[in-house]
């Protein structure tokens, strides 16, 4: 099959016209398409024997010391503007200024 694209002319199987012909469809919002490339997509994985992606590595020490005080750090700053948007008083309202 003749395929034009973006880059001009050229060959593509009829399976790769179909796949192209699917995800375009997923692209506009055809659920239907969008759920048959991905069952397609699942049933490839587990012919080709794709395994789950693997557990994340645990925190070290070090990497829970960092997370921990960018926590607090976060917080004080939260705590802090919470406080400063406390003390600062609030701009009357339209209503209020005009009565």
């Amino acid at each position: 099959m003749l395929y034009r694209g973006k880059l001009g002319r050229r060959k593509i199987t009829k399976r790769q016209a179909i796949i192209t012909q699917m995800v375009n469809e997923s692209a506009s919002a055809n659920l239907r398409a969008t759920k048959m490339l991905f069952d397609m997509m699942k049933e490839v994985e587990q012919k080709a024997g794709a395994t789950a992606p693997p557990e994340p590595a645990k925190l070290t020490a070090t990497d829970r010391e960092v997370v921990e005080l960018f926590i607090a750090r976060l917080r004080r700053q939260i705590a802090a503007e919470a406080a400063e948007a406390a003390e600062t008083p609030a701009a009357p309202a339209a209503d209020e200024q005009a009565g």
